[in-house]
């Protein structure tokens, strides 16, 4: 049978792809440009650095923060067209939410507060499931996450220049303002349930160390 991770893979796949939220990835317009800026990149084989779009600001210094995210973009839609950016966009989202239930069950929190909370941070973040950069910067996140989880486990001691690389607090905030732009719900949510819901541990892990600690500043 499938898990509830599985199950919730599948219906944001299916709603986001087929259901009636399908148009709302499609619902900002920085999604065009960032596709054009992504064809300017493949095209000059150069990271775009004067502004190409807009007519009171032509040719003036510009700075492409998502380039990575444009060229790559570019290249989904060169391929599959604007159903390609949709489907590549869900796909980043449901493996998102569908991770944090996963990591969160790791850590030993309960379904129902797992599932409460997942359901919680699906529907306050739903504003952004958007065809652009910051959708991805949650699985990158998602990774730091996993990788404190796993530091925790391993035999060398954390050390706090460890901090620097998880970065739970600092980097998230950089990327929200370099690469999203926006306020990360899903960031608080999924701190919440694994250093709240789940159960303390004899040694406290480094994700609570650094989670906890970013709560105090």
């Amino acid at each position: 049978m499938p898990s509830t991770a599985d199950l919730m893979f599948l219906a944001l796949l299916i709603a986001l792809t087929f259901g009636g939220l399908q148009q709302r990835l499609l619902g900002d317009a920085g999604t065009g440009w960032h596709i054009r800026n992504g064809e300017l990149i493949l095209s000059t084989h150069t990271v775009t650095r004067a502004d190409p779009f807009s007519s009171t600001m032509q040719g003036k210094p510009w700075y492409a923060w998502e380039w990575l995210y444009d060229a790559a973009i570019a290249m989904v839609h060169g391929w599959y067209g604007l159903n390609g950016v949709v489907f590549v966009s869900t796909l980043a989202i449901a493996i998102t939410f569908s991770l944090m239930f996963i990591l969160a069950q790791a850590r030993g929190a309960s379904l129902a507060a797992t599932t409460l909370l997942s359901l919680l941070a699906i529907t306050g973040s739903s504003i952004h499931f958007l065809a652009r950069p910051h959708i991805f910067s949650w699985l990158l996140l998602l990774g730091a996450l996993i990788w404190a989880e796993r530091k925790g486990r391993s035999a060398r001691p954390f050390q706090w220049r460890d901090a620097a690389v998880v970065a739970t607090d600092g980097a998230p905030s950089a990327a929200q303002q370099h690469v999203a732009g926006h306020p990360h719900l899903l960031h608080q949510t999924a701190e919440r349930v694994l250093v709240d819901v789940a159960p303390q541990r004899d040694q406290q892990l480094p994700l609570q160390s650094i989670a906890i600690e970013a709560r105090r500043r």
